[in-house]
């Protein structure tokens, strides 16, 4: 660590049961800078598609003609129509022709419905990690913030990019912005460590480092498990996998002029954890109403 000269991987590197992890990290830091530089700024949440909003209105104010949509062929609308007690049996759709209006589009609706609601989810989850400003903490300086007061294992960073490229960039369920990578970089962390690790550092102080309460820490958490649909599952195939795609982002970021792996030129030292309570723990810019 008390060397600042290039990190240039070699071949024997793949290995990353002899990767340092502050190697791993700064593949970790790199790669996700490169990412946030090409994403550029975003809004929080795109806007909802021009069904959802009737869709949702429709879910929350049942109508008559909802009636028609129900699985179990039972009407429970006001529409005076013939049966027992207002309940009319499937069998009284076949007044309806193939062609009639009602009956096509509401089947039309709850198709289109389902899909709004499912967006409607992912974009409330998504929006959790956003921030109304971008931090005033350099990704680099922020990972090794977390790295000196919680120090983590190769594996665990590996897998927080494993985690945040499946989202940016294969599933495209996120984009990765100035305004939320913070926060999802803490929240892949904490996940991918409570998988990874037999032993991990305590909530209280892991949110403390990273410029979060407990409860928002807490909360990342989940939702970052919802958007991964808790698969978060790797192996060391996957790491390696991912390892070399990290050495090949930061050849081309190399070759473009921007310096390889370089470390701080003032590393902190990964024993040091003496000094918690000198240093100021809170990160006001990434202390942020949800």
């Amino acid at each position: 660590m008390s060397s600042t000269k290039p990190l240039g991987l070699r071949a024997d590197d793949k290995d990353i049961f002899h990767l340092p992890p502050s190697t791993a990290l700064t593949l970790l830091s790199r790669s996700i800078e490169l990412l946030v530089s090409v994403t550029g700024d975003v809004p929080p949440t795109p806007p909802a598609s021009a069904p959802s909003t009737p869709d949702m209105e429709e879910e929350l104010h049942p109508t008559a003609s909802d009636s028609r949509r129900d699985d179990a062929g039972f009407c429970f609308g006001n529409a005076v129509q013939d049966g027992l007690d207002g309940v009319v049996l499937k069998h009284r759709r076949d007044e309806f022709s193939d062609d009639d209006d009602i009956s096509d589009g509401g089947e039309e609706m709850k198709i289109i419905g389902v899909g709004a609601k499912g967006a409607f989810q992912n974009g409330a989850i998504t929006r959790k990690f956003w921030s109304k400003a971008a931090p005033g903490i350099s990704i680099e300086d922020y990972l090794f913030r977390i790295h000196r007061f919680c120090p983590l294992s190769t594996a665990v960073y590996l897998a927080a990019s494993v985690y945040l490229h499946r989202l940016a960039v294969t599933e495209r369920i996120i984009s990765i912005t100035r305004l939320n990578v913070h926060r999802l970089l803490l929240a892949a962390l904490r996940v991918a460590s409570i998988g990874l690790e037999d032993l991990s550092h305590p909530h209280k102080r892991f949110a403390k480092v990273g410029g979060l309460t407990e409860l928002e820490l807490s909360r990342l958490e989940v939702s970052f498990c919802f958007l991964m649909n808790f698969d978060l599952k790797v192996d060391k195939a996957a790491l390696e996998r991912h390892m070399e795609s990290l050495r090949e982002t930061v050849n081309r970021q190399a070759s473009m002029g921007t310096s390889g792996l370089v470390l701080p030129t003032t590393p902190p030292k990964e024993s040091s954890m003496a000094g918690m309570g000198k240093i100021k723990m809170t990160v006001k810019p990434v202390m942020l109403d949800v």
